[in-house]
């Protein structure tokens, strides 16, 4: 079989050589309507969902029906083929698009699964070696992109389901044990790389990816908008404080946002003006220009104050796009270059600190006052409905349901407290984002004290149609938790305190006389 007729027969596959991202246009990936969304999360891909929503009257049930029935004709009318394609190691629903794709040709549609897996392999050794062509180490550049291309099948998975997720593995577990050779790091590239950047920034730097808009990446934040565009965001942030009448910064600051527009939105920069935004600048404890952060996950992660030498920037931007687990160790640039930390560069002790005051101020200037105020007075509703007191046995044997023992209450309302802490200690930790309604605690506790669920919902926790057997944190504001944690602590204060005086005769006030 000709070339030609191959590649013309690959085409119709609608394989890519990176399955898993998705179509992109200037901006950044492109929206889907809910009717295909809603398809693509039954597992089709957005072609077919198009093509069948446009014959069903954009009928989602109808068009779900006509793909199951045409896969269910396709898985018969291939029967003997896609064996024998499993035979030779391919999957089902690859072998399955490439039989249709070729009229039924086994041979072909081998070939077709070959190439498109060497295609997949190529486009990698090129990004490889595009970006060691830029000055960045080979490790690095690996385990980056590989990293990259396991969150991107995360977000198909997310967005698409799992349809084509087995053929993007297969093609991954390829990129991995790939071990292609490079000749040592360019001399000449080397060579006429800049040695300092304080003379002119350098883009060998710059992670190599598609373009993106500027406004895409780049933003100037605010007090109000720091919880959002920082804190919540979903990419790393370099988050940089400046000043117009600064020198350096005037230098840095094209470098960064060129860094941002050809990142292809793997991270974004959010650009602080000292002079107009003075609080967030007495937050950061910023004393020298530029500083800037590296935030991930409302985290600080690394910092670095002035303009860093080619060498530093690389391993800071290292470990910036690559997550402290990618390479099995913590790869802040305090680990990877340095016998000891730069000038200005915090130790982790001291990023730890700066980061809960950075959620703590951009969780309040986001709330407001009178959102705060509100807050403040649903979570006193809450605990004050709880009446406390000593249960008394009636007659028939049960127990007033009006009042509950003092020390359960205290442990259910401990417990929310405990819940909120955890939270704001790690508040993107999965872990301590969702409670089991099911677990022995929280049933003990709602036993008790039905009124912690209540206060668990003014906090932001609640039952989500995906996940009805747990209580998700839907918010990323540690504020907010920490208003209720405060409240529930004041709360047991005052109860503690009444039932003290209450035991040395005082009268038996319930909660909702404090």
């Amino acid at each position: 079989m000709g070339d030609g007729n191959l590649a013309q027969k690959q085409q119709k596959t609608r394989f890519k050589a990176f399955p898993i991202f998705t179509e992109e246009d200037e901006g950044g990936r492109i929206e889907f309507t809910a009717e295909v969304k809603e398809l693509m999360k039954m597992g089709w891909t957005d072609f077919e969902a198009k093509k069948a929503l446009e014959g069903h009257g954009n009928n989602v049930l109808s068009a779900s029906e006509m793909l199951a029935e045409e896969e269910e004709a396709n898985l018969e009318r291939f029967k003997t083929e896609l064996s024998k394609l499993n035979e030779l190691g391919w999957d089902e629903e690859s072998s399955l698009l490439a039989l249709i794709a070729t009229g039924g040709d086994v041979s072909v549609a081998s070939e077709a699964l070959e190439a498109e897996d060497e295609a997949s392999l190529q486009n990698f050794e090129f990004s490889v070696k595009a970006m060691v062509q830029e000055g960045w180490n080979v490790d690095v550049v690996k385990n980056a992109l590989l990293h990259q291309w396991e969150k991107d099948i995360e977000f198909q998975i997310a967005e698409r389901g799992k349809r084509g997720v087995e053929r993007s593995r297969q093609q991954l577990k390829k990129a991995m044990n790939w071990s292609g050779l490079f000749p040592p790091t360019s001399k000449k590239v080397a060579n006429d790389a800049p040695q300092n950047m304080k003379s002119k920034p350098t883009k060998r730097n710059v992670v190599p990816h598609d373009k993106v808009k500027r406004e895409c990446v780049v933003f100037n934040v605010t007090e109000k908008t720091l919880q959002k565009i920082v804190l919540e965001s979903s990419v790393p942030v370099l988050l940089e404080v400046y000043a117009d009448w600064c020198g350096p910064c005037k230098q840095l600051t094209p470098f960064l946002e060129e860094v941002a527009i050809r990142g292809g939105g793997m991270l974004r920069l959010a650009k602080v003006d000292a002079e107009v935004q003075r609080a967030i600048s007495r937050v950061l404890s910023v004393n020298a220009f530029p500083s800037v952060f590296a935030v991930v996950n409302g985290h600080i992660i690394d910092n670095f104050v002035g303009i860093l030498d080619q060498d530093s920037m690389q391993v800071f931007m290292a470990g910036l796009v690559i997550p402290h687990t990618a390479l099995g160790t913590n790869i802040t640039s305090e680990s990877l270059n340095a016998e000891k930390r730069r000038e200005g560069q915090l130790s982790e002790a001291e990023r730890k600190k700066m980061s809960f005051r950075l959620q703590q101020f951009a969780g309040s200037a986001e709330l407001g006052v009178k959102k705060k105020e509100a807050l403040i007075e649903k979570v006193s509703t809450a605990l004050q409905s709880i009446q406390v007191g000593d249960r008394r046995e009636l007659e028939d044997g049960s127990n007033e349901s009006s009042l509950y023992k003092r020390e359960d209450v205290w442990c259910a309302v401990r417990l929310v407290s405990t819940l909120c802490f955890n939270c704001i200690s790690d508040i993107s930790n999965p872990k301590y984002r969702r409670v089991s309604k099911e677990s022995f605690t929280f049933t003990k506790a709602v036993e008790c004290c039905p009124e912690v669920v209540s206060i668990l919902h003014v906090a932001g926790f609640r039952e989500t149609e995906k996940d009805p057997e747990h209580l998700v944190l839907l918010h990323h504001n540690v504020a907010v938790l920490s208003i209720i944690r405060d409240s529930c602590i004041q709360w047991l204060k005052h109860s503690k305190s009444r039932s003290v005086f209450q035991q040395h005769g005082g009268p038996n006030y319930n909660s909702h006389n404090l």
